[in-house]
Parts: structure tokens; sequence; C-alpha cells
């Protein structure tokens, strides 16, 4: 496990819209406007507008929850120390990410040319 660096701003993630989710065989693509992308490769859960929540480990299985936030914009990002990254959507969905493995890459934020690993 990596976690988030205390003084990583993560400001850039509030405002993008999402414009694409890209389901692969070991992860998950979420491609914003303003040249914002996350790409997940662990555990994560999706939070719908009605509070329905589920957890996923794989990708294809999320597929269907994740192309339902298409065109929302995120309203408020927290990310925790420990790793976690909490997207909130201007809908009231919620996708969490966690930082679930010790000796692997969990997921990446890249904005522009700037990437974070965690």
């Amino acid at each position: 496990m990596h976690g988030l660096p205390a003084d990583l701003d993560l400001s850039f993630l509030v405002g993008p819209t999402l414009l694409q989710v890209c389901i692969g065989e070991n992860e998950v693509i979420l491609r914003f406007d303003g040249d914002v992308s996350i790409t997940i490769e662990s555990t994560f859960v999706v939070r719908d507008e009605g509070g329905c929540e589920t957890a996923f480990e794989c990708a294809r299985a999320a597929a269907s929850a994740l192309v339902e936030f298409l065109a929302d914009s995120i309203t408020e990002v927290l990310g925790q120390r420990s790793g976690t990254l909490r997207l909130t959507f201007s809908r009231g969905g919620v996708v969490e990410i966690y930082d679930s493995f010790e000796d692997f890459e969990s997921y990446q934020i890249q904005h522009g040319k700037d990437l974070h690993v965690v």
C-alpha cells in the first residue's frame, strides 16, 4: 500500500465531467474533460444516487454501475493518507477507490503530464 501524500493537491479533480468509462480485463479507466483520468486496478465501491452501494473487484462487473456517471461532474473529492480516494458526482453518486494492494499499484490519477501513482 502506497497511500496518498499528505501534501497532494487534488483540487483539479473538482469540476471535470466524466466523458468515458473504459473497461479492460484488469482495470477501469475513467476519462474526464480537462485532461484528467483515473485508472483503477484495485477494489472500489460505487454508491448510486439512491444510496445503493456495491463493492467491485472485477472491472467487467462494474461497467453498468459506472456508465451511470457519464456526463456527471465531480463536485467533491476526498483523498485520505491511507490511499482511499472518494469522488462525489453531481447527481449524488459516489465512487470510492481503495489502496488495496501492498506490492502493486492500486490506481493512478493523471492530470495533463502529472501522474500520481497509488
